[in-house]
C-alpha cells in the first residue's frame, strides 16, 4: 500500500491494459517505404502506432507538457535520421523507447543547467524529493529500464508500454511465448533489485508495473506537427528551417553523443586488440561475462 492508500498488484498479477499497438502493415515494411519513398502515410502511421508510448516516456522524465513535446518531436527526427541504420525494424518500438528515454533526460539536464545560470528560484524544475511518489518513481523506472540488457528490455518495453501481448511480443520478436515470459520475469526481477538499490519498496515496483503509466494522450495537432516537420527534414530541410530551436538542439545534442559513444567504443577496442597483441596472452578482463554471471544482479553499492 502506497501513500494515499493506493492498492498494488502482485507482480505476477500485473494486467496489461495499455491499448493494443494499431493493426496495419509492421513496422518494418512502413520503415522501408519511408525510407525507400519518403511516403508520409507510412511516417504518419508509425507515429499513430508508437506516439503515444514516446510521448509518456517524455512525459514520465520531463512532467512539463510543452518539454515533454519538444522532446517527442525531436525523437521522431532522429528517426528521420537514422531510419537506414535501424538492425532491427521489427522492434521499432524498443529502438524508439530507448532514444525518447535519453533524449527526455538530456532535455531535463538541459532545463536543470539553465535554472541553475539563470539563478531564477521560480525557474528551477522541482527536485525529485518534492515531486509525488509516483512522479519519482515513474522516473527511476525509466532510468534503469533504459539500461537493462537488450534481451530483457525488449519484452517489458512492447509489453507492458506498446501494450502487446506475450503472443504478439513473441511473434515481433521470433521467439517461442515461454521464452517471453521468461524475459518478461527475468526482466522484472533484475529491475526490482535496481530499484531496491535505490531504495524503493517491493510494493513501489509493483505499483509501476500495475499503473497504466498515461500521463497524457498523444493529440492529433502534435501528430500532425510532427509528421510535417519530418516529412521536411526528409524532404531536404534542415534543421534550422524545420524545427523550433529547442528541438534543434536537443536532435543535434543527441546525434552528438552518439558519434562520441562509437567513437569511444572503436577506440576501447583497438586498446584492447593492442594490448592483447602486446601481451600475447588472453587478458581476463576483456572476456565476456558467462551467462550466468551476466544475467545475475549485482549487488548494491
Amino acid at each position: 500500500m502506497l501513500a494515499g492508500g493506493t492498492k498494488v498488484q502482485s507482480p505476477i498479477d500485473i494486467p496489461q491494459r495499455l491499448p493494443a499497438v494499431p493493426e496495419g502493415p509492421a513496422d518494418r515494411e512502413l520503415l522501408q517505404r519511408f525510407i525507400r519513398h519518403q511516403d508520409e502515410a507510412a511516417f504518419a502511421a508509425l507515429v499513430k502506432r508508437h506516439g503515444p508510448m514516446v510521448l509518456r516516456v517524455c512525459l514520465r522524465v520531463l512532467g512539463q507538457a510543452q518539454e515533454a513535446e519538444d522532446a517527442f518531436q525531436a525523437t521522431f527526427l532522429i528517426l528521420v535520421r537514422k531510419a537506414g541504420a535501424i538492425t532491427r525494424p521489427d522492434l521499432l518500438a524498443n529502438w524508439l523507447y530507448g532514444v525518447a528515454a535519453r533524449t527526455a533526460l538530456k532535455a531535463r539536464t538541459r532545463a536543470v543547467r539553465r535554472a541553475q545560470l539563470e539563478r531564477t528560484a521560480s525557474l528551477v524544475p522541482r527536485h525529485p524529493q518534492n515531486e509525488d511518489d509516483r512522479a519519482v518513481l515513474l522516473a527511476h523506472l525509466d532510468e534503469e529500464l533504459e539500461q537493462l540488457p537488450y534481451k530483457y528490455r525488449a519484452p517489458l518495453v512492447l509489453c507492458y508500454l506498446d501494450g502487446l501481448t506475450n503472443q504478439e511480443a513473441a511473434r515481433r520478436l521470433g521467439l517461442p511465448a515461454g521464452s517471453i515470459s521468461y524475459r518478461l520475469a527475468r526482466g522484472r526481477e533484475i529491475l526490482r533489485h535496481r530499484l531496491g538499490c535505490r531504495g524503493m519498496a517491493p510494493a513501489a515496483f509493483a505499483f509501476l508495473l500495475s499503473d497504466q503509466l498515461a500521463l497524457g494522450e498523444l493529440s492529433q495537432g502534435l501528430s500532425n506537427q510532427t509528421v510535417q516537420t519530418a516529412m521536411g527534414l526528409a524532404r531536404g530541410g534542415t534543421l534550422a528551417t524545420v524545427a523550433t530551436p529547442a528541438v534543434r538542439q536537443l536532435v543535434e545534442g543527441m546525434l552528438l553523443s552518439t558519434r562520441r559513444r562509437n567513437l569511444a567504443v572503436l577506440l576501447l577496442l583497438a586498446m584492447a586488440l593492442l594490448g592483447l597483441l602486446a601481451v600475447g596472452a588472453p587478458m581476463a578482463g576483456f572476456w565476456p561475462l558467462s551467462s550466468s554471471e551476466a544475467n545475475t544482479p549485482k549487488p548494491c553499492h
